[in-house]
Parts: structure tokens; C-alpha cells; sequence
């Protein structure tokens, strides 16, 4: 058999010794194996060198022991041979004898119990690691079968069979597939305790061994442990209590497709990533956009998932004004003050008014708004900005009375002849108690113009406080000095100075 047929061989070959791999649930295994043998002897080191290698099969079966040992019984059958190719001379049975070229070639038959530990006991390495070192040893017997000596001439003798003790030591790797087989690596070394299976006896190179390297498959017996039945034994399964009936992982654990943290079981769209019964809610408003009208726009259930912004029971789509809580009957806008126009067209929108004055109230009830009404409170014309037109009658009396009001010359001081038409002003101004009045001091043009005014300021208060005192409201007063900026007449004339001397009552409200 050539070298690469050989070395095809070996790595197809199942595993060799210690190869076995159980578990707690699965605790037999059993497998066939088969690899390359290397000698090293008398006649020389053949580890490694694939020119002096043969090949070998067998069996074993194994029992699991605990999570770092595992025991098995293992049987291998095969060739071993070897050339020795150079020119020397070695001490055979005490002669000297040349082993120029000499060979040997046989059957090996080793079998022996053995102890494994394994790396991946869940102290180094977890229990269920793919890849997982281990070393074995054993121990156990060798047998050989139809061995042959072949010298440089060709010729050739038999060997005599023999047994002896063989000590295997071994290392290797498993490689897990499944949960049954594991492909397995190993190099074993065989410490024989005998120096014949070469034919050759010379206690000065010791006894002979071999080596075996091989690649390989176990295959685990039993059942594994499933509490839940879910195709996923209990020492994978990180979810062993999971429902009858519901898809899973490799875990074990309830599959969730679409790794939103919701079981597929219980997920609604187990192919998205949602929160709403693993639905997605895109704008996170409680509404699945499914069924979500606005789905990225955050809103309410009542609106399908839509907006209202300002919170007035009116969605934004159908809100004119969406940002300022209003009512339906304006369609989302607003009407502050309650008087039936919105506030976008009601001139006074945070005071109840009447339609026909734009929204602004009218407290007299004139049909003028109070803004524009300068009597609020009465009645009165709109010619008259909202005031009662004052009598004729009135207005004659308070002129009447006001020309008669006289003062000493050059002084604020009012002559005592004019307290009686000072008083008919007071009693004007009780029976009209709505009106007001405005006290007009006036001067001529004699003097200097500050002073004609600071005197006609004093005087329009001096008839102010004696109205006031004779109790009339100081409110519904005012006192103004115009002093000469208002002449009546003409000053160059002396009675036209007089007129111009005076002081005015002019009424309002």
C-alpha cells in the first residue's frame, strides 16, 4: 500500500483509543476505529515518517463515569512494519549480526481498559464546548500475528508470536456535531513491555512501542434527558420548562424570531420588532401601526393613533387650530370668552359681548361697545361717543352761572358775590349727578403769559374746592388754567379784556 493511500485511510478512519465521549444522560458510547501505526525499535524511529507506517482498525465501548472521566474498553487490529535502510551491525542474541536493509512487517492485535479526562468538565472548559481536549491512559495487552523478518537477500523467517503488557497514553480533541457523534483526533503511544515484535532481542534499546495517530467518530447510546419534550435535552436547554406545543431555539428557549424579547408564540408580528404584542409601534403611542392612522406621528387611541395637540377632543387634521384648545363648533378653535364667536373674530375675546358689536359687550345697552363708549355705564348717543346728549337747558345754566364767578383783582380769591352762582353750579351738578365738568380759567393778555397762566390755574381750583366743599365729588371734577390761550374777544378793548377775564363751566361725562 502506497504512503497517500495510506494516509487517505487514516483520515478516514474512526476513532482510536480514549476516543469515547459520554455524558450524564447519554452514558455508553460506541465506536469503530481505525488510523496509522508508526514503529520504533530495534531497528530504528519510524514515528512520524508516513514511508514506515501501516494502518489498523477496531472497536470500543466506554461508559461515562463523571463530568471529568469517562472509562472505556478498547480493541484495535492492524499492520505494523518497518525498513531499516542503512548499513550497520547490531548485537542479536548476543551476536553481532549486520541490519543493512533488514525489515519486519506483522499483525498487531492491542486491547485495554482506559481511563479519559476531559478538559471540558465544566471546571475548565463548560460540558457542552464544541472543541474539547482530553488524555487518556490505559491499560491492557498486545498480541502479534504472522510477523516476518526479511533480511537485505530477500530472504526471510517468521517471528514468533507473542503477548505481552501494553501501556497506552494518549491525546487528543472532540470535536462535537451533534448531540450523538463528535469527531475525535488522537495520538496514542503505546509503551509495550516487550523488545520481540520486531524479532529482534537487544536490552539495549529497551522494549519496542508504536504510535497511533487517527481521526475518527463516536457515537453516543441512549436517550437524553428532555423534561419539557421540546427536542432540546436539559443540559442545553436554557429554558427546560418551555410550553407544549411552542417553537424554540437552540436554546430551548421560546423562539423569537424577529429578537424583539417576545416569544413568537405570543408575538402578533413575529417577524418585526414591536412592543404591542410584538407589534411595531414606530411613533410609541400605544397604537400598533397596523392599525395606527398616523403612524409616525405620536397620538391617541381615541383618534386611530393620531395627534391632538393642544388636547381639546379634536385630532389635529381636523383642528383649525390645532395648537390652542377649542371647541367642535368652531372646528378646534377657540371662543375664550363664551359669546359665541371665536376668538379669531371677536374684537374682545376674553370679554362675553353681543354678536353685532364683534364680540365687545355694550353694559349700558346703547348699541355702542363699551371700548368705544366714553359713558359705559348710561346710556347714550352714538353722536355723542356713547353719552346722554346734554339739555340746552343744562348747558344755559352752567354758563349762566359760571360768568358771575368774580375774583379780587390780580388774586385767586373768589368775591363773596359770586357764592351764589357758585351754588346753583352745585345744585346743577346734584340734580345732573351723571354729569362732570371741566373748571376753564382764563385771563387777558396783560402780564407775562406763565404768570396770566399760574393764575388762571389758581383760580379754576379755587371754584373746584368750593364745589367739593359743598360736596360735590372731586371726581367728577377737573381744573385747568389756560391763562390767555383762549381769548373770546378782541384784547386790544378794555371790555374786550374783560370778557376775556372769565371762567368757563363746560359739562361732559
Amino acid at each position: 500500500m502506497s504512503t497517500i493511500t495510506k494516509l487517505v485511510a487514516g483520515l478516514l478512519a474512526v476513532a482510536s483509543f480514549s476516543t469515547f465521549a459520554q455524558d450524564k444522560d447519554q452514558k455508553w458510547g460506541l465506536g469503530l476505529n481505525a488510523g496509522l501505526r508508526d514503529y520504533k525499535g530495534d531497528l530504528g524511529n519510524g514515528f512520524f515518517k508516513l514511508s514506515q507506517n501501516d494502518i489498523s482498525a477496531g472497536a470500543w465501548v466506554s461508559r461515562y463515569l463523571n463530568s471529568s472521566f469517562d472509562a472505556g474498553l478498547t480493541l484495535n487490529f492492524g499492520g505494523i512494519n518497518y525498513k531499516h535502510s542503512g548499513a550497520d551491525s547490531l548485537v542479536i542474541d548476543n551476536k553481532n549480526e549486520s541490519i543493512d536493509q533488514r525489515a519486519f512487517r506483522g499483525t498487531l492485535l492491542d486491547y485495554s481498559l482506559g481511563l479519559k479526562y476531559k478538559f471540558n468538565n465544566g471546571y475548565i472548559l463548560k460540558e457542552n464546548a464544541t472543541l474539547a481536549p482530553f488524555l487518556g491512559f490505559g491499560i491492557g495487552a498486545v498480541s502479534t500475528f504472522n510477523s516476518k523478518s526479511t533480511l537485505k537477500d530477500g530472504s526471510s523467517s517468521n517471528i514468533a508470536n507473542i503477548t505481552a503488557l501494553n501501556i497506552p497514553l494518549t491525546a487528543g480533541l472532540r470535536l462535537k456535531l451533534e448531540d450523538k457523534v463528535s469527531l475525535i483526533a488522537g495520538l496514542t503511544l503505546n509503551n509495550t513491555f516487550t523488545d520481540e515484535i520486531d524479532g529482534i532481542k537487544n536490552d539495549k534499546f529497551g522494549n519496542d512501542k508504536y504510535l497511533q495517530y487517527n481521526l475518527g467518530f463516536i457515537f453516543n447510546l441512549g436517550k437524553m434527558k428532555d423534561t419539557d419534550g421540546d427536542g432540546v435535552p436539559d443540559k442545553l436547554d436554557k429554558c427546560p420548562d418551555t410550553r407544549p406545543g411552542v417553537k424554540i431555539n437552540l436554546e430551548g428557549c421560546d423562539l423569537d424570531t424577529d429578537g424583539d424579547g417576545i416569544a413568537d408564540a405570543d408575538d402578533s408580528c413575529p417577524e418585526q420588532k414591536g412592543t404591542i404584542k410584538g407589534c411595531p409601534d414606530s411613533d410609541n403611542d400605544g397604537v400598533k401601526d397596523s392599525e395606527d392612522k398616523c403612524p409616525t406621528v405620536a397620538g391617541i387611541a381615541t383618534f386611530g393613533g393620531c395627534p391632538d395637540t393642544d388636547k381639546d377632543g379634536i385630532q389635529d387634521s381636523e383642528d383649525k387650530c390645532p395648537t390652542v384648545a377649542g371647541i367642535s363648533k368652531f372646528a378646534g378653535c377657540p371662543d375664550t370668552d363664551g359669546d359665541g364667536l371665536q376668538d379669531a373674530e371677536d374684537k374682545c375675546p376674553t370679554i362675553a359681548g353681543k354678536a353685532e358689536l364683534a364680540g365687545c359687550p355694550d353694559g349700558d345697552g346703547d348699541g355702542i361697545a363699551d371700548g368705544d363708549d366714553k359713558c359705559p355705564t348710561v346710556a347714550g348717543i352714538a353722536a355723542n361717543s356713547g353719552c346722554p346728549e346734554i339739555k340746552q337747558e343744562v348747558i344755559a345754566r352752567a354758563a349762566k352761572s359760571a360768568k358771575g364767578i368774580n375774583f379780587e383783582t390780580g388774586s385767586d380769591k373768589i368775591l363773596k358775590t359770586s357764592n351764589k352762582d357758585l351754588d346753583a353750579l352745585v345744585a346743577l351738578m346734584k340734580e345732573e349727578a351723571d354729569l362732570k365738568a371741566e373748571i376753564q380759567g382764563h385771563t387777558d393778555n396783560a402780564g407775562k403769559a406763565d404768570k396770566n397762566k399760574e393764575l388762571s390755574q389758581k383760580r379754576a381750583d379755587a371754584v373746584k374746592k368750593y364745589l367739593t366743599d359743598k360736596g360735590i365729588d372731586a371726581s367728577r371734577l377737573t381744573a385747568i388754567g389756560y391763562g390767555s390761550e383762549i381769548p373770546i374777544a378782541d384784547n386790544a378793548t378794555k371790555t374786550g379784556k374783560a370778557k376775556n377775564r372769565r371762567v368757563e363751566f363746560k359739562l361732559g361725562y
